[in-house]
This record gives structure tokens, sequence and C-alpha cells, in this order.
């Protein structure tokens, strides 16, 4: 997998694709079925339905989300045979198609929502398709095609980076520009502009909490400003670097080799250990779960801060639409199920994120941390 080259979108002929499946699927449904599955009403209706569906399958209700979508299955061949290009209504389908797949690990339901939000893509190109982009990122995942998923986040990254309503909606806070002007000190880049941007973030910093810079109040340091409210002078300050990644640090003359596994080396007995308390308590807890460099070169990857794009109170998380797609976080999800066959090993991962906590702490603390659950979503 080459990280940072996304994949070309799905063309024209995906559409086309999809269409002949659904005519095969098609093929048993008389003409007066396949005109109720598309009537009017039917196509109103499975908008609630989703909506339903989707907040019981949230709330880790999965089989009564399940319920919910399996009455309405019947629709996406009914759909996809009519060569109807009604993008809104086969990005629903896909979704009741993910959630009854995912919820009752039916590997043709998922190919089923992969095969919708496809024909989706087909016809929504670029940023119209963002929604479309990541549930097919997280429909991979379902399937374990790991490697896929991550080059479909990559994609979805890249789009949302050039989405003309990012800076609109883009929110700035005094904690994260400081963050991020350290950042950037700290990764050594004298190129580019980059150190006159830190210096104007601290300052637009210090203006946000009235002058207090670095040592304002906890509530000034968290509050956020949409950049659509700051003044003229303020937008100047934050400028067209801001929400985009920030840089990598200068390449060193002798930089170490990548890490080749990410697990931490034990023995054999330890992991037998560990599966034998998962099946007599069903919870086990794993502390150093990182060899040493895997450890080091996440943290230096993490410390650049390049991917940290989501603002929570005092917290910066990197997700997997935010570009969080290190190749190392992949070996990870090989060698934990590898390792634990029994506890990890029948789980599809779901998601995963980093986290900073940056209140006051220069660069941020970060946890990793894996949950597992056996009952509901993995």
């Amino acid at each position: 997998m080459t990280h940072g080259v996304p994949p070309p979108p799905p063309t024209n002929s995906a559409f086309a694709v999809h269409a002949r499946r659904g005519d095969r699927i098609a093929e048993d449904m008389d003409a007066t079925a396949a005109a109720a599955a598309l009537s009017p009403w039917t196509l109103r209706s499975i908008d609630s339905v989703a909506q339903s569906a989707w907040q019981d399958f949230l709330s880790n209700k999965v089989e009564l989300a399940a319920q919910r979508a399996a009455a309405w299955l019947h629709v996406l061949p009914a759909l996809i045979a009519s060569g109807r290009r009604d993008a809104d209504a086969l990005a629903t389908l896909g979704d009741l198609h993910h959630i009854a797949g995912a919820a009752r690990r039916d590997p043709a339901l998922l190919e089923s929502a992969l095969g919708a939000y496809d024909a989706v893509l087909a016809l929504r190109t670029g940023v119209d398709g963002l929604n479309a982009l990541r549930m097919r990122a997280e429909t991979l995942l379902r399937l374990r095609r790991y490697a896929d998923a991550f080059d479909a986040f990559d994609r979805l990254h890249e789009l949302r980076l050039r989405d003309p309503k990012r800076g609109r909606d883009l929110e700035i806070a005094p904690f994260r520009l400081v963050h991020d002007a350290e950042a950037i000190e700290a990764n050594g880049r004298t190129d580019e502009g980059w150190p006159e941007a830190a210096l104007a973030w601290r300052q637009l910093a210090a203006e946000l909490v009235g002058g207090g810079g670095d040592g304002g109040s906890g509530a000034d340091q968290l509050k956020r400003t949409a950049v659509r409210d700051l003044s003229a002078a303020q937008r100047s300050l934050l400028g067209p670097a801001y929400g985009q990644p920030l840089p990598l640090p200068a390449a060193s003359a002798s930089p170490p080799p990548p890490a080749e596994r990410a697990l931490r080396e034990r023995p054999a007995a330890d992991w037998a250990a560990l599966e034998a308390e998962y099946a007599s308590s069903r919870a086990i807890v794993l502390d150093g779960v990182l060899g040493d460099e895997a450890l080091r070169e996440l943290q230096l990857w993490s410390r650049h801060g390049a991917h940290f794009d989501t603002m929570r109170a005092g917290y910066l998380g990197a997700f997997p639409g935010d570009g969080t797609t290190h190749p190392l976080l992949l070996k990870l999800a090989d060698e934990l199920a590898s390792a634990l066959p029994a506890a990890v090993g029948p789980h599809a991962l779901g998601l995963w994120w980093l986290f900073k906590h940056v209140g006051g702490h220069s660069h941020g603390e970060g946890v990793l941390m894996l949950w597992i659950w056996t009952h509901g979503l993995d």
C-alpha cells in the first residue's frame, strides 16, 4: 500500500457493473413486486427507516437495527436493475445494507453496501461524494480489507481538505493555535513561511484570550470561534495555512529505519495466558502493547500534529478521516488478530483514533487505548 497516493475514484463503469449485479439479483422479482419496491412511498420511507436504524445501531441496539434494515433490503436490487440514477436512494439503501451486514457479520450484505456506495461515487464526484466515500471505507473495514480501507480513508482526507465548505465551517481555539505553533517550532521547519505562521498563530491565540497568551484561563483557552466571525486582521493572522496538515519534521541526515513490527515481543505463553483470561472473564488488560521502535515512531509521528484535526474540550483527536493511516496502525491490527486469535481474531477493526490532551502540556500527552466488544458492535 502506498500512503499519500489515493486510488482513483470509481468511474461511471462502476454504475454499470452494479446495474448488472442488480439485474441478476432481481431476476426472480416479478414486475408487480419491482414496481412496489420503487414506489414513491417506498423511496420516501427509506430515509426515515435509515435514520431509525442508524440511531439503534449507534446505540448498540444492533439486532433491532438489523431488523429495521432487513425489511427494505429488496429495494436496492430493484433500484439498480431499473437503471434509475438516484444517488440519494442508493446511498440510503447502501447504509441499510451496511447496518444489516455489520450487525449480522454477513459479507454478502456488506458487498451489496459496497456496490451501492460505488454506484453513488460514479454519480457524485469530488467533494460531493464525501459521505459515500466515508461509508465505503467503513464497509471495507467490516470486510477486513484493511489495506483498501486505509487507502479509502487517505482519499477521504485528501478530498476533505479540498472541500470549499471546510473553510467556511472551520473553528479555532487558542489551545489549538498554541499546539500547532509548538508543533511547527519543534519540527525545526524554517521553510515555506511556517515560522511566520507559528508566530502569527501565537499572536492570534493571545488576542482571543484577551492578551493573556499561553497563560489565559482554561475556559478562555478552550473557547471556540468560527473563522467567519474573526475580524479581517485576525483572519490575516490565521493565514491560508491554517486547517491544512502541519508540516512533517525536517528530514534527518540519518533517519531511523521504520519499525518492522508493531507489537512488543512476548513469549508465546504470555499470549496463551491472555487468551485463557479472556475466555474466562471476557476482559483483558494489556499494557505495553507497542514495541520500543514502533512506540517511538508513532510518538514522533503524533508529535508533529499533522493529522490532529478534530477538536474536543482540551483534546485534539486524529481519526481515520483526518488522515490517521500510519502503516504501523495497519500492522498493529493484523498482529493483534494473529497474537490473540480468540480474543481479537473474530472482530473486524471498526475504528481507531489517537487523542492528545493539550491543556498546559507542550505538544500534548498522548494515550493509545483499544476497546474490544464481544457483544454488539466490533
